[in-house]
C-alpha cells in the first residue's frame, strides 16, 4: 500500500525521501492514463508530503493544491489543507 510505504520513508534519510519521490513520479508517469482519480490524488498527496518533509515547500504546494482541488471528500484533503497551513 502506497501510504504505508510513504509513511515508512519519513523515518529515513533525505536521500531515501528523494528516491521515493522519483519512484512515485515514475509510477504516476507510467500509469497516468489508467489509474483511478482517487489513486492520482493519493499519489499527489504522497509527493506533496514528501517534498514538505524535505522542506521543499515550492514543490510541495502544487501537489497538495491538486489534492485539495480534486480530492472531493477524501480524508487526504483535510491532511493536505493542514500541511498547506503549516507552510503558510
Amino acid at each position: 500500500n502506497m501510504i504505508t510505504a510513504y509513511d515508512m520513508h519519513f523515518n529515513n534519510t533525505d536521500e531515501h525521501k528523494r528516491d521515493y519521490i522519483n519512484k512515485v513520479k515514475q509510477m504516476y508517469s507510467d500509469n497516468q492514463k489508467t489509474i483511478s482519480k482517487s489513486l492520482k490524488v493519493t499519489m499527489h498527496y504522497a509527493l506533496g508530503e514528501a517534498y514538505y518533509k524535505l522542506n521543499d515547500f515550492e514543490n510541495a504546494k502544487p501537489y497538495l493544491q491538486y489534492v485539495i482541488e480534486n480530492g472531493n471528500r477524501l480524508y487526504l484533503v483535510d491532511k493536505a489543507k493542514e500541511t498547506m497551513a503549516e507552510m503558510g
